[in-house]
């Protein structure tokens, strides 16, 4: 038994972000129609920030031969996160490495596993997504509370 991972590409997702091209358009006619005061200006060009985003996949597979050709055959799924939340120095993926974690420990929970093959597969998947420490997890549920203070006060709440 072995880990394998699997990379795919999600679709494109808008950022919520937009970068100005530098260039200057006229006002619409429909626009300086209804609202004169427009006549004779010009607005900035801007287009959306599109970020590309892969997907990371674990599944625990064995090696098995069909008709005397190897193949490999999933015994469990266990677990997926995004490759921008492999940032190490982000706040976020702090979370979502450990609601990774949260899902490999789960899915390997229910497998007959021994001890030694556990520490294999473990070690395999902290290559890659290394478990969140509890100081880390302190500080970034500081940093959230800090957050969540500040929202609320500038809400009036």
């Amino acid at each position: 038994m072995f880990v394998r991972w699997k990379r795919k590409q999600r679709k494109d997702r808008f950022t919520g972000e937009y970068r100005f091209t530098g260039e200057h358009r006229e006002m619409d006619p429909a626009i300086v129609k209804r609202f004169p005061e427009y006549q004779g200006k010009s607005f900035p060009v801007r287009e959306r920030i599109i970020r590309e985003e892969w997907l990371l996949t674990a599944s625990l597979v064995e090696s098995v031969r069909i008709n005397g050709q190897p193949r490999q055959r999933t015994i469990r799924y266990l677990g997926s996160i995004r490759e921008c939340h492999l940032d190490l120095e982000g706040q976020y993926s702090i979370f979502h490495r450990g609601y990774f974690w949260r899902s490999a420990d789960a899915n390997l929970e229910r497998l007959d596993l021994s001890d030694l093959e556990r520490a294999i597969i473990v070690a395999a998947l902290e290559d890659v997504v290394p478990r969140p420490d509890p100081e880390e997890r302190a500080q970034a549920l500081e940093r959230a509370e800090e957050r969540i203070a500040m929202l609320s006060a500038s809400l009036g709440t």
